[in-house]
């Protein structure tokens, strides 16, 4: 017997003849990983050194052990990084671990009911009447009836549900088959239609399935090179409601004939050396946030995810019209801690993109790139009195007055929604405490004297001489 195989022998009471049944699982993801290791010939410690994450984390992911992980997002990354280590499919690995969040695997052996307890006697203060006995029935029968009518009232006035198990966004490995399969879960039986890529084609192709029982659905599209933008909807046969679209993405790659064959080294930012000459990234990397296409309002932008290198730097490349050039934020490096890297910008108004590189070693960097909006076109200031008083006057550089004489006593406050680029002045530098789009910078001075700041969205002020 195999160790996918279970048996379980027992005796029947009556007759005492024998009995015996086997069940049949597939490997959790748990197995498959330990398996994929010990084929690999290493150790939870090595694995540890090679992949820069905890052995504890190790030993979670291949014990199933969702207690003694960080968050699922987090795990996720783990999960993938290991598995591209172990030279297993990454994204099969994920599937594979989201199916055993959302559904627990059942027992493998069945439940032996307990034999049947004798009915005591109900006791002196409570005696069950046959007039009892019908208004509990009747009363079951109502209740059964009001929920069932609310159920259906709730299904016929709601959009039905329809979700993605994977990323949204997917990049193809260059020579992979112009196929993606997606697959997700949603109302049952619901009705899945997905369009093709849009081509411009007149006849574009559009695939329709049906949601199984438990909701679940898979369906199969060509891509071709570039980006593939697939909206997914589905639609309840009863109600004949729409759920909300489903975006995805799905990146093709495109050969470039500048490049030698069979080199898939990616194209680097600005201040990314290319080191190595194999194109073979030398690193694991995955950017977890921002999503792709994400818009902030106040311009500030998280961005975190997984690696197994020591940091990953973060620089930003401006997407809109030439003319209208902003500069962006400083690069920074981000250290990576058990294998989670995280760090907060500030963007100006307009479209970017957030790359991400990292390296061991001088090797060729992994690059992770999301496409971002920032809506953010005015900067908040927020001047506040403490410990005194004092008065507050806002000009633009070229001496422009947006506010002056503004008197602020003990405790009040005062906010401005201003341009980007300001003169902040305080007549009592000592009592000016001073907020820019949320973030803390403290008291204008240390003295109870004027003080001018230079403001500008996305940097530290700075103090005019």
């Amino acid at each position: 017997m195999t160790a996918r195989q279970e048996a379980r022998v027992g005796t029947r009471a009556t007759s005492g003849e024998t009995w015996s049944y086997e069940t049949q699982r597939a490997p959790n993801v748990g197995e498959i990983l330990q398996t994929a290791r010990e084929r690999k010939g290493v150790d939870l410690a090595r694995a540890e050194r090679e992949t820069k994450i905890r052995a504890r984390h190790l030993m979670a992911l291949e014990a199933g052990d969702l207690a003694d992980l960080p968050a699922p997002v987090y795990a996720k990354g783990f999960l993938r990084n290991y598995s591209t280590y172990l030279g297993l499919d990454a994204d099969e690995m994920v599937d594979r671990w989201r199916k055993e969040i959302d559904q627990p695997r059942r027992a493998d052996t069945p439940t032996v009911k307990p034999p049947p307890q004798p009915i005591t006697p109900p006791s002196r203060g409570f005696k069950l009447t046959s007039g009892l006995v019908v208004a509990l029935v009747l009363a079951a029968i109502v209740f059964a009836f009001v929920g069932y009518v609310g159920l259906q009232l709730v299904r016929f006035t709601q959009n039905p549900e329809i979700s993605l198990i994977g990323p949204a966004i997917r990049q193809l490995q260059p020579g992979a088959d112009p196929f993606v399969t997606l697959r997700g879960r949603g109302s049952p039986n619901a009705i899945i239609t997905a369009p093709g890529a849009d081509t411009g084609a007149a006849d574009q192709l559009v695939r329709t399935t049906d949601a199984d029982a438990g909701g679940g659905w898979s369906v199969t599209l060509p891509v071709v090179k570039g980006e593939n933008h697939f909206t997914v909807v589905g639609k309840d046969p009863e109600t004949a409601r729409d759920s909300s679209p489903l975006k995805v993405i799905v990146s093709v790659p495109v050969e470039d004939a500048s490049l030698p064959k069979g080199d898939l080294g990616p194209v680097l930012p600005e201040g990314v050396e290319d080191t190595n000459i194999t194109g073979i990234p030398s690193a694991q990397l995955t950017l977890l946030e921002p999503q792709k296409g994400l818009q902030t309002r106040n311009g500030r932008l998280e961005v975190a995810g997984t690696s197994d290198a020591e940091s990953v730097t973060v620089s930003f490349k401006w997407r809109g019209n030439a003319d209208a050039t902003k500069n962006p934020p400083p690069a920074k490096v981000l250290k990576v801690k058990d294998g989670v890297f995280r760090g907060s910008f500030q963007l100006p108004r307009g479209r970017w993109v957030v790359w991400a590189s990292a390296s061991i070693d001088g090797g060729y960097p992994a690059v992770e790139e999301i496409a971002v909006r920032s809506l953010n076109d005015r900067m908040v200031i927020k001047v506040e009195a403490i410990d005194g008083k004092t008065k507050v006057k806002l000009t633009k550089p070229n001496g422009d007055v947006i506010a002056e004489k503004v008197q602020l006593f003990d405790g009040q406050k005062r906010t401005w929604r201003v341009d980007p680029d300001v003169i902040l002045r305080a007549a009592n530098a000592k009592a000016a405490r001073v907020t820019v789009d949320g973030k803390a910078y403290g008291v204008m001075g240390k003295q109870a004297v004027p003080v001018e700041w230079r403001v500008k969205q996305g940097e530290r002020p700075k103090v005019i001489d």
